[in-house]
């Protein structure tokens, strides 16, 4: 079932003999007004109504027109009739198609047809065709995530870590954000005792004389 809220073409159609029923049903199906020339101009009527009538017709009542007999263009005395009545009128670009493939190309494109029909005063003509790549995008590939990688969110910024070695984890506090620290690496921060202000920096080396430095810190609190 069609729910109420599709969305409609505001503006009334007309569908010339070179349509069936079959396509008027499928527009109406979506909420799109639709004018038959077997409708206009019933019990057989339709059968002698000449391609100015009808055009003469859309102009008074503000239809847009819709055929699929490209000649209309080429016709003196149709193209005459379609100034001579400003008929907004779009022709398609052939009348073997199914009435599925045209009812399809009119459904995708009402917007398009209504801003074209509101925009321009007649007498104009334009095409439908049914072919629409705009509603189709081309393909998207997506990139998989490198195993190597990492995001690591820090209260607002993204840090990405790269990860290739064996690592142990400092933390920075200022900035909540837990990045490694290599531990192959000979160059390493060592805070010594809370006591001592002093920073050492440096090799096994320095790691050895931080060490001596504590412990002598130690040894003059017990004295």
């Amino acid at each position: 079932m069609v729910k109420n809220s599709q969305p409609k073409l505001d503006l009334e159609i007309f569908l010339d003999r070179t349509h069936g029923k079959a396509m008027a049903a499928m527009l109406r199906r979506v909420g799109i007004t639709v004018k038959t020339i077997y409708q206009v101009y019933p019990k057989k009527k339709h059968q002698s109504i000449k391609d100015p009538q009808w055009i003469a017709k859309c102009g008074e009542k503000g239809w847009i027109a819709i055929s699929g007999d490209k000649r209309i263009e080429k016709n003196v005395e149709n193209k005459q009739a379609v100034i001579d009545a400003k008929c907004k009128l779009f022709l398609l670009t052939d009348t073997n198609s199914l009435p599925e493939e045209w009812a399809a190309a009119i459904i995708l494109g009402r917007d398009k047809i209504s801003n074209v029909a509101r925009k321009n005063d007649g007498p104009f003509l334009a095409t439908i065709s049914k072919r629409s790549d705009s509603h189709v995008t081309n393909a998207r590939f997506p990139i998989p995530r490198s195993p190597e990688s990492q995001t690591v969110p820090a209260g607002g910024p993204v840090a990405k870590v790269v990860v290739s070695e064996p690592l142990s984890v400092v933390e920075l506090k200022e900035d909540n954000l837990r990045l490694p620290f290599d531990e192959r690496k000979e160059d390493y921060e060592l805070e010594t005792d809370p006591t001592h202000s002093t920073t050492v920096q440096g090799s096994d080396s320095g790691r050895a004389q931080g060490e001596a430095a504590a412990a002598q810190g130690e040894t003059k609190k017990e004295t």
